[in-house]
């Protein structure tokens, strides 16, 4: 199961879980995936996600993720909380903070924490 003790407490006492990751593709280089097991709240996520990021193609439809993306794997620890998860994978554009940040795509990244903040508040 998990080797990690403190992970596994935390996904133990948690219901959802949404992990954030980057990946750089050149045939994606505004595509966000929306994987992982949760399919129901990944598709919510989506819609809100492609309100906020007309920019972006929000790609939450699994066929249309590349298979080593989609977050989808049952160990996969985003999935292992009681109700699954939620993995976005999340091209530099819109992830564009810290020291290699991008000031134009400031824009999008405030876009992204906001909406999933709000996500957060409201999907319970």
């Amino acid at each position: 199961v998990i080797d990690a003790p403190s992970l596994a407490e935390f996904l133990d006492h948690v219901d959802v879980v949404v992990s954030l990751h980057g990946y750089q593709r050149p045939d994606l280089p505004r595509a966000v995936l929306v994987g992982g097991a949760h399919r129901g709240l990944a598709a919510r996520l989506g819609e809100r996600l492609r309100a906020v990021l007309p920019d972006y193609d929000v790609i939450d439809d699994l066929d249309r993720i590349p298979a080593d993306l989609r977050g989808v794997h049952p160990r996969n620890p985003v999935n292992l909380t009681r109700a699954g998860g939620i993995q976005l994978e999340l091209p530099h554009r819109v992830r564009s903070i810290g020291p290699y940040r991008d000031a134009s795509y400031q824009t999008h990244t405030d876009a992204l924490v906001a909406a999933l903040a709000d996500f957060a508040t409201s999907e319970r």
